[in-house]
């Protein structure tokens, strides 16, 4: 709401919106609401990609899978979550907050600019399982 009406002005811009990886394409009993709201994170994307792109405004969404913030949780949570993914990712590992903010910049640059509507999961292959 912040930033749409400007873009539009200008007739450029991209729009990334979060999701996430999981949560966005796995159903979950206990989750609906979590679930539901993720997954709207996605047909938002795709409407407004839509509804935008005659203004040349791109609109895409990331859907990261586990990525912990060493500067934020505790050790032994990041230990856990690395012998996790290391069983139950194919690549073998968490992320790393910097890969998505890499993805992040392709999205805002030039070389993305025939890509949008797209949801973009980064999660080293965990959806697959």
């Amino acid at each position: 709401r912040a930033f749409g009406p400007h873009f539009l002005q200008r007739r450029r811009g991209s729009v990334i919106n979060i999701s996430t990886s999981i949560a966005a394409y796995r159903s979950n009993a206990t989750r609906v609401a979590y679930l539901a709201a993720k997954g709207g994170v996605i047909s938002l994307t795709e409407a407004l990609a839509v509804e935008w792109g005659a203004f040349q405004v791109r609109v895409n969404s990331i859907a990261p899978g586990s990525f912990p913030d060493l500067a934020q949780l505790d050790p032994e949570i990041v230990r856990q979550r690395n012998a996790n993914a290391a069983a139950n990712v194919p690549l073998g590992r968490t992320g790393q907050l910097r890969e998505v903010g890499l993805l992040a910049l392709y999205l805002v640059s030039d070389a993305s600019s025939f890509v949008t509507g797209q949801t973009w999961v980064i999660d080293g292959g965990a959806g697959l399982m």
